[in-house]
């Protein structure tokens, strides 16, 4: 699969549901559920540091390698 920057909308709807979340823990005072946020704040961390390379990637192949290739 390519890389497309409209991969960075994966991270937004994302962001509100793990801050939800995280509310949702702490009001609850609940572990199980703040454990899982923090599981899911990680998984999000990875997934947009991912997508930070992907998008280097595809600029520096884009400028530098490949005239014939528009940024998508």
């Amino acid at each position: 699969m390519r890389f497309n920057n409209s991969w960075w909308a994966l991270i937004f709807p994302n962001v509100g549901f793990t801050l939800a979340t995280v509310f949702i823990g702490q009001q609850l005072e609940s572990n199980a559920i703040q454990w899982a946020s923090t599981i899911m704040i990680i998984v999000l961390v990875v997934v947009w540091l991912l997508q930070l390379f992907n998008m280097g990637k595809a600029v520096f192949v884009s400028l530098f390698r490949d005239r014939t290739r528009a940024l998508s």
